[in-house]
């Protein structure tokens, strides 16, 4: 991965500070830390230039001394300033290494967990598919039997049972009282018309008027009072 190469690189970087003198170290790469160490090295120049020609005390060599020793402390100054930023760069990649590895981890994880539910599912599938086909075996048996029990019965079968009525449906008593009365007195008055026809007794005069016969004589009926 990039990360870890960079990783790497740095590592590399921080070994060979460590292994060699840091002025010849990777980190004379940067431009502000190359200027500073070429006015260094030419400011070592003048300093021993001015030993072989003038004593220690002479103000020429005490300022050159003293330019020299201000560009070592600056050159030292930005040479740890750049160690910590290479420590602190080494540190980043290696947080990030640290969680890229860890979400590696995790999607690693999140495989095996779906290559473990398709196998769970696909056990389950082939549990369907035979269940399927049990039941499917089972249905062309239950309808063969179907059609084995209609073959061996008659056409005639019982849909449904019957059952004893509460009431009794007949004889329906009073139908049958309001039915007697009524024929009753149809039949007595029908006789009583046929009675009243087949006497032939005369009761009236509008009888003999009827009947054409003269009326000779009337009498009257009158109640008797008892003294």
């Amino acid at each position: 991965m990039a990360a870890q190469s960079q990783l790497f690189d740095l590592q590399s970087q921080w070994q060979s500070i460590n292994q060699s003198d840091s002025r010849n170290s990777e980190l004379l790469s940067g431009p502000m830390v190359r200027d500073m160490n070429t006015a260094l090295a030419r400011a070592e120049v003048q300093l021993a230039d001015l030993k072989q020609r003038v004593s220690k005390n002479h103000p020429d060599y005490l300022s050159a001394l003293s330019e020299v020793s201000v560009f070592r402390a600056k050159l030292e100054t930005e040479l740890s300033l750049a160690k910590n930023r290479l420590q602190n760069s080494m540190k980043i990649a290696a947080q990030r290494v640290a969680g890229l590895e860890e979400a590696i981890a995790k999607q690693k994880q999140t495989l095996l967990g779906i290559n473990e539910s398709r196998n769970r599912l696909d056990v389950l599938s082939r549990d369907v598919a035979s269940a399927e086909q049990t039941l499917n075996a089972a249905s062309q048996r239950l309808s063969q039997t179907i059609l084995e029990g209609d073959l061996s019965e008659s056409d005639v079968s019982v849909l449904t049972k019957a059952t004893r009525p509460l009431n009794h449906s007949k004889p329906k008593f009073m139908l049958n009282v309001v039915l007697s009365v009524f024929l009753g007195l149809i039949l007595a008055i029908g006789f009583a018309l046929l009675a009243e026809l087949l006497n032939r007794r005369v009761r009236t005069v509008d009888d003999l008027n009827n009947l054409g016969i003269p009326l000779l004589g009337e009498i009257s009926y009158s109640k008797q009072v008892k003294g």
